[in-house]
Parts: structure tokens; C-alpha cells; sequence
């Protein structure tokens, strides 16, 4: 979609995501009959098609080749049948996230020389701090022995 910003083309928004009432339907939540799960995808499936259809509807958006390859895909991520509970629901959430994310070494020189700065500041008021020390403990002696 980012091909049409240059020429103003407006993407409507996809539907929201529910995100209550897809765990629910997930997980099967004790307070939901088997009818209210159904209406539920029903109302979902409803909206979704909705916004296929609109985006189709555009003239140039319904040409673009990465949304013709995204409906003709076969081979779409699907639920993994072995993931149940949340612990399934929080593997799922952690490799999702470890493919979109990507690990990123970002180095900031003025951080990096600031930080380095201070620590050698650090290291010098500790040596500073043992001379100080070992400079009173010799004037008390000194003053003892006068």
C-alpha cells in the first residue's frame, strides 16, 4: 500500500480487533454459550469481508500485486492445534512477535563517549578518595606525634 501514498490513494482502516471476545472464543470462556461464540466469528468474518470488499472495490488498490498475492496465499499462518492454554497462547504471542521484531544494535557515539567519560571520572575520584584517605590518616599521625 505504501506504493499509492505518493499519489494520495486513502487505505480505509481494517476492522478492529476484539480483543476480549477473540479470547474468549480462544480459550472458551465458561461464561459464553456455544451461540454467543458463533455470532461472535460470524460478526468478525462479516466485518473482515466487509473491508476486502472495499479494498477491492478501489480502482487502483484492487491492482496492487502484493494484495493479490496476499489473497491467493495458501499457505496462511493457522492456529497451532498442539498450543492450548495460555501457555500455547504465550508461545505463540512470543514467536509472532520474535518475527516481526528485529533486533536492532543501536549505538549512540555521544552516549557512548559520555558514558565512557564518566566512568573514567568515577575510576579518578576513587583514586582522588584513597589519596584524600591516606592524606588525613598521615596528618592525624603527624598530629599525634606533635
Amino acid at each position: 500500500m505504501e506504493n499509492y501514498l505518493p499519489r494520495g490513494v486513502i487505505v480505509p482502516p481494517a476492522p478492529e480487533k476484539n480483543f476480549m471476545g477473540t479470547a474468549k472464543v480462544r480459550f472458551g470462556s465458561n461464561n459464553q454459550s456455544q451461540e454467543d461464540q458463533s455470532q461472535f466469528i460470524k460478526r468478525r468474518k462479516a466485518a473482515l469481508e466487509r473491508y476486502l470488499n472495499r479494498l477491492m472495490g478501489h480502482h487502483l488498490i484492487s491492482k496492487d500485486e502484493t494484495l493479490k498475492r496476499f489473497l491467493k496465499e495458501e499457505n496462511a499462518p493457522r492456529p497451532n492445534p498442539n498450543a492450548s492454554g495460555i501457555k500455547g497462547f504465550m508461545k505463540n504471542m512470543e514467536s509472532m512477535v520474535s518475527k516481526v521484531t528485529a533486533k536492532i544494535n543501536e549505538v549512540d557515539e555521544w552516549y557512548e563517549d559520555k558514558q565512557q567519560h564518566i566512568l573514567e571520572l568515577e575510576e579518578t575520584l576513587k583514586k582522588l578518595l584513597v589519596v584524600v584517605d591516606n592524606m588525613v590518616a598521615n596528618r592525624r599521625d603527624m598530629a599525634i606525634k606533635i
